[in-house]
């Protein structure tokens, strides 16, 4: 390996995180793997964002900024457009890396070079970074995919390669772009769990997919979900009925009621929960 050309890019974007960047930034420094790039793409944050990264004297560390603000989308696809290393994964810029982060994922996609997305556990914790509980992350039944089964988040790296086989992240979206480059990823090439956390993701007030925001950020997550069916249904790569996204959508919708779900779409669900309960026992 060519120690001159960074092994693996650490992408974050950032908007306004000068509370929590510059601890974010020294986890990535202080990882027992050492070749790395740090690409720090600011979308025209107005707090004190850039003084802190440019306190920064690493010259691992790259900064690029958005004139005025393009939100999560365009951000994140600039990063990834621009990453060199071979492995890429995406950092928030509240949360913290475990020290040896960089390493494990590395010697993962070493074990297995077929494997186009790596993914671990994580920690949830509270704004002082207090370990709350573990994440939810799991490995997918054989079979299934994260479309059908729900298992990938934190910490999660791809071969940079694969990412070029895509349409790529789409830049409109404001919200579940990670879960939008993990389905397209996957439609590339077989995903693999590592079960230990290696990130501790900030659950903080004003997280773009949390509390108050949590009702439109389903609707996006919902609206990428039904973008990836209709890619797959041409291939041999399962997706959810219909039916199914259906049901997902109406019971977002605090207006409706129970009675106001066509039977057909509940039952489609039922069948679904219980086939994947039978798949765990």
């Amino acid at each position: 390996m060519d120690n001159s050309t960074p092994f693996f890019s650490v992408l974050m974007a950032n908007f306004n995180r000068s509370d929590f960047i510059e601890e974010a930034i020294q986890s990535v420094l202080d990882q027992s793997y050492k070749n790395f790039e740090l690409l720090i793409w600011d979308d025209s944050s107005s707090d004190d964002s850039i003084k802190i990264i440019k306190n920064f004297s690493d010259n691992r560390i790259r900064l690029f900024q958005n004139q005025s603000n393009k939100g999560a989308g365009f951000t994140k696809a600039q990063l990834a457009k621009n990453a060199s290393g071979k492995i890429s994964g995406f950092f928030d810029s509240d949360d913290v890396l475990d020290q040896s982060a960089l390493e494990k994922m590395v010697q993962m996609h070493q074990l297995n070079p077929d494997a186009v997305l790596i993914y671990s556990n994580h920690f949830v914790c509270d704004e002082a970074l207090k370990i709350i509980k573990e994440g939810s992350s799991r490995k997918i039944l054989k079979g299934e995919n994260h479309l059908t089964y729900f298992g990938i988040s934190h910490f999660a790296s791809y071969k940079t390669a694969n990412y070029f086989l895509t349409e790529g992240i789409d830049e409109t979206l404001t919200k579940a772009v990670d879960q939008d480059l993990y389905y397209k990823l996957e439609e590339t090439g077989p995903s693999v769990f590592f079960n230990e956390c290696l990130y501790y993701y900030r659950h903080n007030f004003s997280s773009i997919s949390l509390n108050k925001y949590q009702k439109s950020a389903f609707e996006i997550k919902l609206a990428v979900m039904e973008k990836a069916s209709e890619r797959r249904e041409n291939t041999s790569i399962k997706y959810p009925s219909k039916s199914f996204l259906k049901w997902l959508r109406m019971k977002n919708i605090e207006q409706k009621k129970w009675y106001m779900i066509p039977p057909f779409v509940s039952l489609n669900y039922i069948l679904y929960l219980i086939k994947m309960r039978l798949k765990r026992l």
